[in-house]
């Protein structure tokens, strides 16, 4: 999702409990750019060395136009441009799922391949305006 260098640690919490791709913007201001890239770098070493999941970074730079406001839809924006997968699960960086969450939406394939079915049916009519829902049941495991 989107991020700036203070969430790094958020982000890496959130990489050892995902196993698919994380599709991931960070925001680099003006002001310390190499050492925000030299921090990009290393995360993204740490992260593809654990091996849980797959990181996937844009950058999004501040600008001499920039109004000093955080520019989070446009970070939003560009990672859902950059998605790869078929499906994706948008979660702010101050979250974390679940260890077992990506599992669980895994041993649900038939609704996986439903909800697939239908986007790419609704996608070729241009009849959708909202995001499509799949719906699991509801985890009865420990808390």
């Amino acid at each position: 999702r989107a991020s700036s260098v203070d969430r790094f640690p958020r982000l890496e919490r959130m990489a050892l409990h995902w196993n698919g791709v994380i599709s991931v913007t960070v925001y680099v201001r003006t002001q310390g750019i190499e050492e925000t890239l030299q921090k990009i770098s290393d995360l993204f070493i740490k992260i593809e060395e654990i091996g849980v999941c797959k990181l996937d970074i844009s950058l999004l730079y501040e600008n001499e136009e920039s109004d000093g406001m955080y520019p989070i839809n446009n970070l939003r924006n560009v990672s859902l441009d950059n998605v790869k997968t078929e499906l994706v699960f948008l979660l702010d960086v101050d979250f974390a799922p679940s260890d077992q969450l990506f599992g669980n939406i895994n041993s649900y394939p038939r609704q996986v391949h439903a909800i697939l079915n239908k986007a790419k049916k609704e996608k070729s009519n241009r009849t959708r305006r909202r995001p499509l829902r799949l719906r699991l049941p509801r985890h009865t495991g420990d808390r």
